[in-house]
């Protein structure tokens, strides 16, 4: 018997969790039942097919071809399981900390990263690109502050202007400043604007830590996907299960064999390797 690993550490998050408890269900490898997302229409077709190709005569004959069929409805899910598992994100926390460390992110961060970190999101990156042109228009703001671009900013500054005054058209009764000044309940300007760009850090946290290591993060990616789906290839269990699966189809195969030539029908016996 294996020996249980008791410091491996599962989904913490409910959606890791939800994700965990549907496993059986999502790759169907032990059931003996139908799935939710497999036909009972086609696998009662697959019993007729079946049925007629070995001339079942008996009660123990559709038995046996129901038997066959159920397994091999186990062994076609095999390649989907090693497909989604192969797919699928990171949800456990122990790949999230191996993802921040090989990523140089911060682990204590692992908890809250955003599930787009693991997919190809065009409109994560869209708001990424967006989250780095506010903050360098704050900061340019701060570096450069003039009362002459405080009120230019609609145009000088846009996506700062967007983000702060909620509209891309000008607000001619308040500068940009003074909205940051009406935020922060500053004294001055100039204060305002450095604690604006200290609010975007935050708010932005994860959108800049994306453009800042996004090369990195990507190749990291594809490396952890590619471990993924060697272990998925070559999973001990897996491969012990569907090993198991074979040998019982076999059986059964030679089973149904033995049960024509009881009933006295010729057969062509091809042999399994």
């Amino acid at each position: 018997m294996a020996q249980i690993n008791k410091t491996k550490s599962g989904p913490i998050t409910p959606e890791g969790k939800k994700i965990s408890s549907l496993n059986a269900r999502t790759h169907g490898l032990y059931s003996r039942s139908l799935l939710s997302n497999e036909s009972p229409q086609h696998f009662k077709a697959l019993v007729t097919s079946l049925m007629k190709e070995w001339h079942v005569q008996c009660a123990t004959g559709e038995m046996l071809v129901n038997q066959l069929a159920t397994l091999v409805y186990r062994q076609s899910r095999f390649e989907s399981a090693r497909s989604t598992y192969s797919e699928s994100t990171f949800t456990e926390y122990k790949d999230l900390k191996d993802f921040c460390f090989a990523a140089g992110i911060s682990i204590e961060l692992a908890h809250n990263l955003p599930r787009w970190y693991f997919f190809d999101d065009p409109e994560a990156i869209k708001k990424c690109d967006f989250a780095g042109k506010v903050h360098n228009q704050a900061v340019y703001l701060v570096e450069n502050y003039s009362v002459r671009l405080s009120e230019m900013a609609c145009t000088e500054l846009p996506q700062l202007w967007l983000a702060v005054m909620g509209s891309p058209g000008p607000n001619f009764k308040t500068s940009i400043t003074e909205r940051m000044r009406q935020i922060h309940q500053c004294e001055t300007l100039e204060e305002a604007a450095a604690l604006h760009v200290a609010l975007l850090k935050e708010s932005f946290k994860f959108e800049l830590l994306w453009l800042k290591e996004h090369k990195t993060i990507e190749a990291v990616k594809i490396k952890m996907q590619a471990s993924k789906t060697l272990f998925a290839i070559t999973r001990p269990d897996w491969q012990k299960a569907e090993a198991q699966i074979n040998r019982q189809i076999a059986d059964t195969i030679r089973q149904l064999v033995s049960l024509r030539h009881y009933h006295g029908q010729d057969i062509e016996i091809i042999e399994m390797k």
